[in-house]
């Protein structure tokens, strides 16, 4: 038998050592677990990371796209013995004359580009003189500046479409908005300089086209537009025709070719007889429904500069059968500077909605209702939505009704909307 005193010492360390063992393995235990709970909260958080998206009032407009055709009373003016030679008229685009009016002159020779710098002279000395009658005082600096910008803004966008005619055709109203605003900073003093040296250079360029072989008068009252107006489809696309239009008759007049000139003198211009304008719409009967009689909406004309109108519906022509329809809008004036080219896009506002954007992403269904996930806090909630307009991959959203039997409440001002996330349900609890 050993030594009492040694057995006791081993008795003694195996228990230490057991115990050391013990408390060593289960801190390691401990680690991992910890380790293991902490890398498996940010691996999760990673793999579901949350989208958010503060709920705010937004204004979005409801949009028909369409090619609008320009519906006029015209009447197509030429010279009573010319059959060559330069026209030149005597009054802008648009502008109203009287019966007997001078509307243009021809001149002996032949040049295009002279006859267009002329035009483009005529528009300005028709701006700086009714410019030159305002009381320049009492004209907002901001406001021209504006103007300037939306000009520029015009032409550049005209550029990008590729239509650079009209990006030229603008640079008038641009001119002359810079000189206002000269004589606005003291630069300038009045408008008489300028005045001058454009009718110098006009006189200049018409003496380079000859002698006048005639001038034109108007035969009576209107709105006089030059020859680079005429397309050949003034007898087409007359407003009389609407009185009995159906669909089919329309759809004709879209497919006939312009018409030649009936006389062979030479072409002067045209004249609209009547202020009253109309623009009719091939739309189908869906979008058709959202249009009410008699009402006004908001028309934007990208080919003009993005130019928007108030324009009363008139009418709206079914086709029958079929799904497809007319509108026809009307406009009871003749905007400044307008290009009336026959056939050009149109944006028709319908509607105007306020309220929440929420992402297509983010929209639920739970319990039959349809919402939206909210972080209140670190709490996952669920709201209710009333879908009043759908976007590309947005909802316009607003409140609806209170209902007893919904245990959900409505989305409301800057709520934080979880737009992205996965395994979301009301009560958890969001680290």
């Amino acid at each position: 038998m050993g030594d009492p005193g040694s057995m006791r010492f081993f008795e003694i360390f195996n228990k230490q050592y057991l115990k050391r063992t013990l408390i060593t393995l289960c801190s390691g235990l401990l680690a991992l677990g910890i380790i293991f709970y902490i890398s498996y909260h940010l691996t999760d958080s990673f793999e579901n990371p949350l989208g958010l998206q503060n709920a705010v009032y937004v204004d979005q407009s409801k949009t028909i796209y369409a090619e609008g055709y320009i519906l006029r009373e015209e009447t197509v003016l030429y010279a009573s013995s010319s059959n060559t030679g330069s026209v030149t008229p005597a009054v802008a685009d648009g502008q109203r004359v009287a019966r007997y009016d001078r509307a243009a002159d021809i001149y002996e020779g032949t040049s295009p580009d002279i006859t267009a710098r002329i035009e483009e002279i005529d528009s300005q000395l028709s701006l700086l003189e009714r410019s030159q009658a305002d009381d320049v005082s009492q004209v907002n600096t901001s406001g021209l500046d504006a103007a300037i910008f939306q000009n520029v803004q015009d032409i550049r966008a005209q550029v990008e479409n590729g239509s650079f005619g009209e990006a030229v055709t603008m640079r008038t109203s641009f001119l002359v908005n810079i000189k206002k605003r000269e004589i606005l900073g003291g630069s300038m003093t009045d408008y008489s300089t300028q005045i001058a040296l454009l009718k110098e250079e006009r006189n200049a360029l018409k003496a380079q086209l000859g002698s006048c072989l005639e001038t034109y008068y108007t035969p009576q009252s209107g709105y006089y537009f030059s020859p680079a107006s005429v397309d050949g489809y003034e007898a087409v696309f007359a407003a009389d025709k609407l009185d009995d239009m159906t669909y089919d008759v329309f759809m004709e007049l879209v497919e006939e070719e312009p018409q030649a000139p009936k006389r062979q003198t030479q072409c002067v211009g045209k004249l609209v007889t009547d202020f009253r304008w109309y623009l009719a719409c091939p739309i189908t009967k869906t979008e058709a429904a959202e249009l009410e009689d008699g009402y006004s909406y908001t028309l934007v004309f990208p080919y003009n500069g993005n130019k928007s109108l108030r324009m009363k519906l008139d009418t709206v022509i079914p086709e029958l059968p079929g799904t497809g329809a007319i509108a026809v809008f009307v406009c009871e004036s003749i905007p400044a500077g307008f290009d009336y080219t026959r056939m050009q896009p149109v944006q028709i506002s319908t509607a105007d909605y306020r309220g929440f954007s929420v992402p297509a992403s983010a929209v639920r269904i739970l319990d039959g209702w349809e919402g939206v996930y909210v972080l209140d806090e670190v709490t996952v909630t669920f709201k209710r939505i009333l879908i009043v307009y759908e976007g590309d991959g947005y909802y316009i959203c607003v409140e609806g009704e209170e209902d007893p039997d919904c245990p959900y409440g409505w989305l409301r001002m800057n709520d934080v909307i979880i737009t992205e996330g996965t395994e979301l349900e009301v009560g958890k609890v969001i680290g």
